[in-house]
């Protein structure tokens, strides 16, 4: 994600990074040209005329095709604002379970501890929440097609580590290993019966959050809506200066290149936001996610030696 300090209004009309331009900035090139070419040749050298070419069609079209990139950019927000929401909700649902596995999981009220089980039952509420850390990573790995166990293998145990290697589905093992713990809790009378369906409930809410991500990122925009949206704004900006050439004379390329920018900006913005959890400047920061969950959890433990925060490079936060 793209964070700018506070910014003029003009300096955002004047800015590249992190628009669409880099996307569309050929389509234009071309746009231009084109529209240049014609109206030379229509004014300048009497070539190509074109007086019988009205713009009502082209006006009633394109009011349309503006509804039409409406829906489909809010559409596209949707998709990001529901992945957002989901990554909160695993921010929160991390910060829950770590409350419930210190609070909850111990001795009966008035059993005698030895250090022995105490040492035991401190090493449990930390496997588990370490493995809540480690879920995030993971989650977020697979959502960018990254593969890197090294990066949270300090966090589990070797055996799962192992296991992890190769499995095909990393968050799930994870989950799987947390419930194992709280079972093994449950089997040491460190758990309470009345406390698993809360802790369960907590595990339920991590696999429909990575559930969530997946389907939006598995199921895009159908392709043939797609392809729909780009064969409309393609005809429509690459016949427009046709239409302009006459009532605008040299006026036409440049008003035909602003158009073009709106619809070619919208269609683009829409690919942009379809998938979130890319690592483009519009995406969501899911690394800067994933460390806030880490630094939280692990100052939950009493650990004082704590990653840094996650800082933007460059203006762009991962």
């Amino acid at each position: 994600m793209l964070v700018n300090s506070r910014r003029t209004w003009i300096r955002d009309i004047f800015t590249y990074r992190g628009t669409v331009l880099p996307r569309i900035w050929r389509r234009l090139l071309f746009i231009a040209g084109l529209s240049c070419a014609l109206t030379l040749g229509h004014i300048e050298l009497q070539s190509f005329i074109v007086r019988d070419i009205t713009p009502l069609p082209f006006t009633l079209t394109g009011f349309a095709l503006s509804v039409f990139l409406g829906f489909r950019t809010t559409t596209a927000y949707n998709r990001f604002w529901e992945g957002r929401t989901l990554w909160g909700s695993l921010v929160n649902g991390s910060r829950s379970l770590t409350r419930q596995a210190l609070h909850w999981l111990g001795p009966a009220a008035g059993a005698a501890v030895e250090p022995a089980q105490a040492e035991a039952l401190a090493l449990r509420r930390r496997r588990l929440v370490y493995a809540a850390i480690a879920f995030s990573h993971a989650l977020r790995q697979r959502l960018r097609d990254e593969d890197d166990l090294d990066e949270y293998a300090a966090l589990l145990d070797p055996p799962l580590v192992a296991a992890l290697r190769r499995d095909g589905n990393r968050p799930q093992a994870i989950v799987t290993r947390m419930a194992e713990l709280l079972r093994e809790a449950y089997d040491a009378g460190q758990l309470h019966a009345q406390h698993v369906p809360v802790l369960e409930a907590s595990l339920i809410q991590m696999t429909d959050v990575q559930g969530g991500c997946e389907r939006i990122r598995n199921t895009p925009l159908p392709y043939v809506y797609r392809v729909l949206v780009h064969q409309i704004v393609g005809f429509y900006c690459f016949t427009l200066p046709f239409a302009l050439i006459h009532p605008l004379g040299w006026f036409a390329p440049p008003v035909t290149v602003l158009v073009a920018y709106a619809f070619f900006g919208l269609d683009a913005i829409g690919e942009e936001l379809d998938n979130p959890f890319e690592s483009d400047a519009n995406d969501l920061p899911l690394a800067s996610l994933c460390r806030g969950i880490e630094i939280d959890l692990r100052a939950r433990l009493g650990e004082t030696d704590l990653p840094a925060p996650a800082v933007p490079h460059h203006g762009l936060l991962l």
